[in-house]
């Protein structure tokens, strides 16, 4: 995610929020991402 670089630290261990279902990729994007381009074009 922006401004986090995919990573949020929780305590001592960390999660990458990329991998939480729903949470689009900006690679392979088919979600939001997809749609503001799109829309950008």
């Amino acid at each position: 995610m922006p401004g986090h670089k995919g990573r949020i630290f929780l305590g001592a261990e960390s999660r990458d929020i990329t991998e939480i279902c729903g949470a689009d990729s900006l690679f392979e994007a088919d979600g939001i991402i997809a749609e503001s381009e799109k829309n950008a074009s």
